[in-house]
């Protein structure tokens, strides 16, 4: 950008219960509680984990996603439905942690072994179906 201009500022965001409220304020009413929104605090993404798959996982996960956005008619990536998941299990989190006291001691295998590192997280995923049967709806 030449010196000569200036940086544009971004022009603040008025949501439509701001112009709302901003309406209601000038005739001296107050705006109906019940049709507020509870307004949700979204947070940016910006912390990275990362992953290696087989590829036979790889492409099953892809093809589950595909699959996925074609059923639902909208555009579904891998980070959509992995944030999913995410969500349940947070949302399971104390019937996990349960499950897992019930489970007792896990030996992590080596890197280098397959077929251990497969049994370990079977056992893992184990637990975690049994915590998201017992843990209830998303609400």
């Amino acid at each position: 950008m030449p010196r000569s201009e200036s940086p544009r500022r971004s022009e603040p965001v008025v949501s439509d219960l701001d112009a709302e409220l901003d309406e209601a304020r000038l005739m001296g009413t107050e705006p109906e509680r019940s049709r507020q929104p509870m307004q949700a605090v979204v947070e940016k993404f910006d912390q990275e984990k990362r992953i290696l798959f087989t590829r036979p996982e790889s492409q099953a996960i892809d093809r589950l996603v595909v699959s996925l956005a074609t059923r639902l008619n909208a555009q579904v990536k891998v980070s959509h439905v992995v944030r999913a998941l995410v969500g349940l299990m947070l949302h399971a989190e104390s019937e996990i942690d349960k499950r897992a006291g019930e489970a007792g001691p896990l030996i992590r295998p080596a890197n280098g072994d397959a077929q251990g590192l497969q049994r370990f997280e079977r056992e893992i995923g184990r637990i975690f179906a049994a915590a998201l049967r017992d843990a209830g709806p998303l609400r």
